[in-house]
């Protein structure tokens, strides 16, 4: 095989590459974007919400930049209105956040929701966060925020292994983008 056939061969790398990272943050936006069941003001404690769809749900907590938001002082629960039942949330470890130039918001918990209905979320006596966390939070030296500018909100969501499969994908369809630019063009040498 010619050495031009081989660069070129090399070179489909960037195009796939461009398409397999055009997929992999399409998926990452889904969980960082997924459409809003319910928008709960810290100050109402409590709001119903109705879900359609059933699957894997999301609670995050948004509020004004660089103030310090009360994490540590409440515990959402939610109930299956008709049931009863309540349902069973799963901290999130990473905690993913959406920044803009003034408001943030932070993922809180994770939890499935098996049946349509109409759901309530309440704010209970509690804390959100670990006993670490917690700590750390007393030492930073914010101002307190504005709670009327604070909300709780549940969105949906995605299943952790497709989070993690995108990311992956991500800095895989990085490296084959850079790769085969780099290497389309060293092939003369690498070869010779």
């Amino acid at each position: 095989m010619n050495i031009v056939t081989i660069k070129i061969l090399i070179f489909c790398l960037v195009p796939i590459g461009l398409m397999l990272l055009y997929l992999s943050v399409k998926s990452l936006r889904r969980l960082l974007f997924g459409a809003m069941a319910v928008e709960l003001p810290y100050l109402n404690k409590t709001a119903s919400f109705h879900v359609n769809e059933v699957g894997k749900y999301s609670i995050w907590h948004k509020g004004v930049l660089l103030q310090k938001v009360p994490v540590t002082q409440f515990k959402p629960i939610i109930k299956h209105v008709e049931t009863g039942e309540i349902i069973a949330l799963k901290s999130s470890v990473f905690r993913p956040s959406v920044n803009g130039f003034d408001k943030a918001r932070v993922l809180l918990y994770h939890f499935n929701l098996l049946d349509k209905g109409k759901y309530n979320i309440e704010l209970t006596e509690g804390s959100s966060v670990s006993k670490l966390e917690k700590f750390i939070s007393k030492l930073v030296p914010l101002k307190e925020a504005n709670l009327s500018q604070y909300t709780i909100q549940i969105r949906k969501s995605q299943p952790f292994y497709i989070t993690m499969v995108s990311i992956l994908f991500t800095v895989f369809s990085g490296l084959m983008i850079i790769g085969g630019f780099v290497l389309s063009l060293l092939a003369e040498q690498i070869l010779c």
